[in-house]
């Protein structure tokens, strides 16, 4: 299935044109990825069966909107 991004507000456009351009911004853009990754293989893994339920693991590791990909597109966009 193919999502397409189409920006409403200009700070949507400014971080658009920002992910293309800004070399800095690529790279903090590709830690926060890969820390969010760390993250939900993590919690993911069999170690933590027992403590976390798997609604509760679902909700939190959404990449679409769980709680810890929110987290990280706050910080990224505070990010300079």
């Amino acid at each position: 299935m193919l999502t397409l991004r189409i920006p409403t507000s200009f700070s949507e456009i400014k971080t658009l044109i920002k992910d293309r351009t800004d070399k800095r911004y690529k790279h903090n853009k590709s830690l926060f990825d890969e820390a969010y990754k760390r993250i939900c293989k993590e919690i993911n893994s069999g170690y933590w069966s027992n403590d976390i339920s798997k609604y509760m693991k679902d909700t939190i590791t959404s990449p679409t909107n769980g709680v810890i990909s929110q987290i990280l597109l706050e910080c990224k966009s505070k990010v300079k």
